[in-house]
């Protein structure tokens, strides 16, 4: 149980800490399990943060903010004008991508869970 407690913590503090940076942004998208597919053509303002998702930006996407991911798996084809954060996750960053900031990966996929598919758009 204090394993799940410090994990779960950490994980916090990470997410604090790329969100609450001086340039932040509202989170745009939060995912929660499922699949998401970010098409071709399609531009998100704003963070997103997936949780145990499988996330693919096909080659055009654009996030316009951080990619933040956490047991899930994230192939990134397309623009991410910030930062990614990946936390017991597999990232797969493919040619065509385009970061303009930090990748962060914190361990590969230690855990696994099956959720439901949950989408919340915060604006």
């Amino acid at each position: 149980m204090t394993r799940i407690t410090a994990f779960f913590s950490v994980l916090l503090f990470s997410l604090l800490s790329i969100v609450s940076a001086p340039d932040k942004q509202q989170v745009g998208l939060m995912l929660i399990g499922g699949d998401y597919t970010l098409q071709g053509d399609e531009v998100r303002h704003g963070n997103m943060i997936a949780l145990f998702s499988a996330v693919t930006l096909e080659e055009g996407s654009i996030i316009d903010g951080n990619l933040i991911a956490l047991g899930g798996r994230v192939s990134v084809n397309g623009k991410v004008t910030k930062n990614i954060a990946s936390l017991s996750s597999d990232l797969i960053i493919q040619s065509t991508a385009q970061i303009t900031g930090e990748i962060k990966q914190f361990g590969r996929r230690p855990l696994e869970i099956q959720l439901p598919s949950i989408l919340l758009i915060i604006s």
